[in-house]
């Protein structure tokens, strides 16, 4: 999701947004609601038998 925030932390840093988007597999970042979501499901009934496992949020950064 690029941001005010986002692109005011990539100067900070010397970056540009563009730059940080190309290192997510998916080709953005990830909007907070996205994230979200995954957060909601997993506190749904419907992620009941889902035990003991990681879920990765990241937009395939982390394994990218």
């Amino acid at each position: 999701m690029d941001t005010p925030m986002l692109r005011r932390a990539a100067k900070a840093f010397g970056v540009t947004y563009e730059q940080i988007a190309q290192d997510y597999p998916v080709g953005r970042v990830l909007a907070p609601e996205e994230m979200a979501r995954v957060m909601m499901w997993l506190g749904s009934t419907e992620a009941a038998p889902l035990i003991g496992t990681d879920v990765d949020v990241s937009g395939g950064y982390l394994t990218g």
